[in-house]
């Protein structure tokens, strides 16, 4: 108990270190007149390690959120702003004013790249079926074995067996040497407990990824 309260407050020595180093790198910024993108960045290096200090003093999250609204301020095209602000709010259970966040980061970058981040934070804080139609947006802007994967993850992970089946053997057809559509195939067969159609994709993924350890473990 000792030992984590010196954690804890060698790691809020830190993050407040953090905060004041971002604080000068913003004045540097403003005095220079480099253009707004260095200050958002600035502001939501400020909001992160408030942030991370919210995990002992929940008050933190309020703070931070001020940041990352000043960084959309300095520059309202900064997406991973709107991200940090929607992970602050599920952590404080406002799935509304969450999602509103993720909408707007999917607004102001409709890339693939953005679709897939914001799948993977709802996967994070368990919204699996929220998570699918960003994984299926994504792999319509940039098909690749990778999207098809993730796409038929989220379908799996909401029941959805049958679809992700689809979604996975379209990722293998798409590159038989992508590993993963074979492991999560195989998780899925495993979770059916249909355990020799596991087997096979789990072997499939070895043979194309033998180094990995994981798939072994499976």
């Amino acid at each position: 108990a000792l030992l984590q309260q010196q954690d804890k407050e060698a790691a809020h020595r830190h993050y407040k270190s953090a905060r004041e180093v971002a604080l000068q790198g913003i004045q540097i910024e403003e005095a220079g007149g480099k253009g707004a993108r260095g200050s958002a960045i600035g502001y939501a290096t400020a909001g992160n390690a408030l942030r991370s200090m919210a995990r002992w003093e929940a008050a933190r999250y309020d703070d931070a959120l001020q940041y990352f609204k000043l960084s959309v301020k300095a520059n309202p095209m900064f997406v991973y702003a709107y991200l940090s602000q929607g992970n602050i709010f599920y952590s404080r259970r406002a799935p509304e004013e969450a999602n509103l966040s993720y909408q707007l980061a999917t607004e102001i970058c409709p890339s693939a790249q953005t679709f897939t981040r914001v799948g993977a934070l709802l996967l994070q804080f368990g919204q699996t079926p929220d998570a699918v139609p960003m994984f299926q947006r994504a792999a319509e802007l940039k098909p690749s074995p990778h999207a098809f994967t993730y796409w038929g993850m989220a379908l799996r992970d909401s029941g959805r067996t049958d679809e992700a089946r689809e979604l996975f053997e379209k990722a293998i057809a798409a590159d038989p040497n992508a590993p993963n559509g074979y492991n999560q195939f195989g998780l899925m067969y495993l979770e059916q407990r249909q355990w020799d159609a596991a087997i096979e994709k789990f072997t499939m993924a070895i043979k194309v990824s033998p180094r990995w350890s994981n798939y072994q473990y499976n």
